[in-house]
């Protein structure tokens, strides 16, 4: 026997563990989801069900039963006034049902779905119960290996399933809390009074766990993907319709044998995540760019904007990855020890670095792993958009911007930070991409503080970077003439570390420059200390000193920073 609750989990019956979830349908409201966790599940329009169907007089006050067994499914009618149908037909007394058979209770449509399988054995239910109970295993050939179980409770990777705790119909919780998660999954209150809770969790019949039920129901729609958000190599999750999916895995782009078994689980995700995150997208609203609480970012497109099908990016929070340091990229072959050697260096000898690159190129990586060879003994403040950075270990504080609210109020931008910051005596300052508003500010800090600030721009090459901080400068209404502006801008960040993603999947380094200043003409000098480059006898491209010494290195050793290797930067063809 497997016992009606047990941990909080989502209602496992039968000998093949299956987890159930109960999808709601009717012409008046989106669809909803309840997460199964009793055997016993109570259906009506008067408050103390455990389902409770408003606004719909042909609901009976006591519908209905479902009730889910070791020995299988059944849904029993209360002697209701309009009866209970199962796939149209209406039902005497009770009737065995199976996941995916749909039954109708007044303007309501439901059915069951299970949680981890691929696809589903749906029958329609017979009118009569059968003599013997339904098999255990019933699986085709040809279907798909389900998605692996686990508990998703315990590892940060959980992004979707700790922003914003939620209840469903069936947790006994104070009115309050229950009142408020009502609210924002638009279902309807039930009676759910602190001395029921207590007298619930006494009985064993509901156990309360981490996760809230409707972020378990967010995982159980997301079921193909659910262990690639566990898995800490895995940085972004990459949804190009229900049946496409691909992963960046240690920096590579994969496409996996992952798929949905239909556009509408893709659908009611994407929904709750959307309502998670305080948000919605529907066919008012096709877009969504979201931050969950814990710092996941989610970006979806429905379509017809999508014509693919639906579009979702998840790009995971900096504690669900694996910590990118310098040893970590030397280790997968995004640097060569060369590569190390000198960025390491570099931030020994507290050099203003601008690591530049397009979309996707490992800036954020690098800016990373640079952040992990920072003296343990220095402050660090890291300033950012979203949470992107992780620094483990150190003494670090995180800020980052906030948008704000409906009323027009709470907005952190990035003077508030800059402002912020200088104000809390750092010895580094790490800077996300930043707006026009930030980026007068990001010069100033450069030029203020005793180095050692990094920082991550946009941009197709290192020069293009330059460029385009001048016109975010200029977007910020600063007067000075152009050649002094110029002057600023190289004084400010001297090296310049351009990433490429590159012909096979991983990103990497592409050049290495030192902003020397600027020319009788007003244009930037800029020089190459590191170039990536064919190498004939390698038969393959990297990364190589061009002989020439930047200008910062006699002075870094004045400093008492450990010289490089004799010819270090000897040119190599």
């Amino acid at each position: 026997m497997i016992p009606s609750s047990f941990g909080g989990g989502v209602m496992e019956y039968g000998a093949s563990n299956r987890q159930l979830v109960l999808i709601l349908k009717s012409s008046k409201s989106k669809p909803r989801a309840i997460a199964c966790q009793k055997e016993v599940i109570s259906i009506g329009r008067k408050k103390g069900n455990d389902i409770v169907l408003t606004d719909d007089h042909t609901v009976s006050g006591r519908h209905a039963l479902l009730k889910i067994t070791p020995e299988g499914i059944e849904i029993e009618d209360l002697n209701s006034s309009n009866g209970v149908y199962v796939e149209g037909t209406r039902i005497e007394g009770s009737a065995r049902i199976d996941v995916g058979t749909r039954f109708t209770i007044g303007q309501f449509t439901m059915v069951l779905r299970e949680r981890g399988a691929l696809q589903r054995d749906a029958r329609p239910a017979p009118k009569t119960p059968p003599e013997q109970p339904p098999s255990a295993h019933p699986v085709a050939e040809s279907a798909p290996k389900p998605a692996p179980e686990r508990p998703v409770a315990h590892h940060p990777a959980a992004a979707l399933t700790r922003a914003v705790p939620f209840e469903s119909e069936m947790d006994s919780l104070p009115a309050g809390r229950f009142a408020e998660a009502a609210e924002r999954l638009e279902l309807d209150e039930a009676d759910h009074s602190d001395e029921d809770a207590g007298e619930a969790a006494g009985a064993g019949d509901v156990a309360v766990e981490e996760l809230s039920p409707v972020d378990r129901v967010i995982r159980s729609f997301l079921y193909p993907i659910d262990d690639l958000l566990d898995d800490p190599t895995v940085s972004e999750v990459m949804i190009n319709g229900f049946n496409e999916i691909y992963v960046e895995r240690s920096g590579r782009l994969v496409r996996t044998d992952r798929a949905f078994d239909d556009e509408s689980y893709l659908e009611m995700g994407i929904t709750n995540i959307a309502r998670t995150a305080g948000t919605e997208i529907d066919e008012a609203h096709p877009i969504l760019d979201a931050c969950l609480a814990d710092g996941t970012r989610v970006f979806a497109v429905l379509p017809p904007a999508a014509r693919n099908g639906i579009t979702i990016h998840i790009r995971k929070p900096p504690g669900a990855v694996a910590l990118f340091t310098l040893n970590r990229l030397l280790e997968n072959g995004t640097i060569s020890r060369r590569e190390a050697r000198f960025l390491r260096f570099l931030v020994r000898a507290r050099q203003n670095v601008l690591v530049t690159g397009g979309i996707g190129a490992g800036k954020t990586t690098l800016i990373n792993a640079l952040g992990s060879v920072v003296p343990e003994e220095e402050r660090i403040i890291v300033l950012e958009e979203r949470p992107e950075l992780s620094l483990a270990g150190r003494h670090v504080l995180f800020f980052q911007t906030r948008n704000a609210n409906k009323g027009g109020i709470g907005e952190v931008n990035w003077p508030d930070l800059f402002r912020s910051a200088l104000h809390l005596r750092p010895d580094r300052l790490l800077v996300g991409e930043i707006d026009p508003r930030g980026a007068i500010h990001l010069l100033e800090a450069a030029m203020s503080l005793s180095g050692g600030t990094i920082a991550t721009l946009r941009a197709g090459t290192p020069r293009n970077a330059l460029t385009r901080l001048e016109l975010l400068l200029l977007r910020h209404d600063v007067t000075i003439p152009t050649r002094t502006l110029r002057e600023e801008i190289a004084a400010a960040f001297p090296i310049l570390i351009h990433m490429e993603r590159q012909e096979d999947g991983l990103r990497r380094i592409g050049a290495i420059c030192e902003v020397q200043g600027v020319d009788p003409e007003g244009h930037y000098t800029i020089e190459e200390i590191f170039v990536r480059k064919r190498v004939a006898e390698e038969n393959a491209r990297m990364t190589l000193p061009t002989g020439l010494q930047p200008r910062f290195y006699e002075a870094a050793l004045e400093q008492g920073i450990d010289p490089l290797p004799d010819n270090f930067f000897d040119a190599t063809t």
